[in-house]
């Protein structure tokens, strides 16, 4: 097995044990080396479990939502849109299509006008709970991703500062994530001179 790094286990990593797993090791090193501090906003633990859960979930949901049909971005962008600024002016006309059906247009029959119309007022009384839920969550997983690539960004720089302290070890674990950083280029620092007398 290999350490997220791609290092291998050895025998001497520190909570490796025989038949345990890569997330063992990890967890041993985190319990001696807690990120409580002002960086670390958010501190959650995401079981299998709960993912099992809210996917069963998620599948009931879309099952009761299987009368939503798939709308494309280029038609979302040519779309009359109804909202604040155009829900008075629906509500006026679709009052006229019933005290004057005679101007009713023949290529949008007033039953499914009556549909669209009940249909979006009902949409209306959940909607807001889907678009919050789903904020939320994807707040907090861009958190998460966050946190865990500031962590990274501070082990690469630890491990360029070591390099240029003369630690031997870190210089090559440092380029190799220099290398691997999708940012601009970062340049190996500087092995540090040795004091003169």
């Amino acid at each position: 097995m290999k350490l997220p790094n791609g290092e291998p286990l050895r025998w001497n990593t520190k909570g490796a044990t025989w038949g345990g797993s890569v997330e063992d090791v990890m967890a041993a090193i985190a319990q001696t080396n807690p990120m409580a501090t002002p960086y670390n906003k958010i501190s959650v633990t995401i079981t299998d479990q709960i993912v099992t859960d809210i996917l069963a979930k998620v599948g009931e949901l879309d099952a009761l939502l299987s009368f939503c049909v798939p709308v494309s971005d280029e038609d979302r962008r040519h779309m009359q849109k109804l909202g604040p600024a155009t829900a008075a002016y629906a509500a006026k006309s679709y009052g006229y299509m019933g005290s004057h059906p005679e101007y009713i247009s023949p290529l949008f029959p007033v039953a499914e006008v009556t549909k669209d119309s009940t249909g979006y007022s009902q949409m209306d009384k959940f909607m807001p709970q889907l678009a919050l839920l789903f904020h939320k969550a994807e707040g907090t997983q861009m958190l998460l991703g966050s946190e865990y690539l500031r962590a990274c960004n501070a082990y690469m720089n630890s491990t360029g500062e070591a390099a240029h302290r003369g630690q031997a070890d870190a210089e090559p674990i440092y380029k190799d994530l220099a290398e691997a950083y999708p940012g601009p280029g970062i340049k190996a620092k500087p092995a540090k001179k040795p004091a003169t007398s």
